[in-house]
């Protein structure tokens, strides 16, 4: 978990969108070598709803990155 004063100061210093980066490399560096780029581009309409494909290809993963957390 990124502390909030961490994340508080990377807000006021860049904004939004410096904050949304820095918890989405945290998110990434915490996943490890599990996902790969495919996974996390969104499911094609046939495939279901338009979430990253590790959702469905790797169910076991999102329980696997709350333990991490």
């Amino acid at each position: 978990m990124i502390p909030p004063a961490t994340l508080a100061l990377i807000f006021g210093i860049g904004g939004a969108a410096a904050a949304a980066t820095y918890a989405a490399y945290d998110f990434a560096e915490k996943s490890g070598d599990s996902l790969k780029l495919s996974d996390l581009r969104p499911s094609l309409p046939w495939e279901g709803l338009p979430v990253p494909r590790f959702v469905y290809t790797k169910p076991t993963f999102i329980v696997d990155i709350r333990k991490k957390l």
